[in-house]
């Protein structure tokens, strides 16, 4: 802790006591939130099945809600019942392409594939009160192959 202190004063920095901790990433036993992800040591096989250890970075719990919220924000207002689809992918695709490109890692592609599922999900009930359908999630799949003919951009690339 004193190395580290020593650094941080060379650099003119201060360390924050209450929100800095020391974290034991020796085999994979703790992680910690910087940033937006979450940062830990994860053990996998090579293409010749040894093992190695490596940093895993994830999108981080408080990241992924904010996400969803970013994306809820866009259908939340009832006035948005008014445009059409390919209008609604244009509003959606800044914040979709914006996200991907600040949490696309080499192991975020699971908990960015639910940030799909997400969207799909938003554009499928958007899509039913537009139309006045009763149900909630159906026409599911003619919803995504809509939003995909009308360009909407996908988070895992």
């Amino acid at each position: 802790m004193r190395a580290v202190k020593w650094i941080m004063k060379k650099l003119e920095l201060t360390l924050h006591s209450e929100k800095t901790r020391l974290v034991d990433m020796y085999f994979g036993k703790d992680s910690f939130d910087f940033l937006g992800f979450n940062n830990r040591f994860q053990r996998f096989r090579n293409k010749s099945w040894q093992w190695y250890w490596t940093l895993q970075q994830i999108p981080s719990k408080k990241a992924m809600k904010k996400m969803r919220a970013n994306i809820k924000e866009v259908f939340a207002s009832p006035s948005k019942l008014l445009l059409s689809m390919e209008e609604m992918v244009k509003l959606l695709n800044p914040k979709i392409i914006g996200m991907r490109n600040y949490y696309a890692r080499r192991f975020a592609r699971p908990w960015l594939w639910k940030i799909d599922k997400y969207i799909n999900f938003k554009f499928t009930r958007w899509y039913n009160r537009k139309k006045q359908r009763n149900y909630r999630l159906g026409n599911a799949a003619k919803v995504r192959e809509l939003t995909k003919q009308a360009g909407l951009a996908s988070m895992c690339g």
